[in-house]
């Protein structure tokens, strides 16, 4: 099933790079986030209100 340890030891790199990877990717992903945060929060808001009145005045289905 395996090579011999070199498989392994390369198995196990190459497993803590992709892990990196992601909690870097996550890291980034986790700022750009909050750095939207302030813009994201009103315009959301407000979308959900035009819905809601969208559906106030148009009650019968789309």
């Amino acid at each position: 099933m395996s090579k011999g340890p070199r498989s392994w030891a390369a198995s196990i790199t190459s497993f803590t790079f992709v892990v990196l990877a992601a909690a870097f990717a996550l890291n980034v992903a986790a700022e750009l986030l909050r750095e939207a945060l302030p813009v994201l929060v009103p315009v959301g808001v407000t979308v959900l209100v035009g819905i809601g009145l969208w559906r106030w005045q148009h009650p019968r289905g789309w």
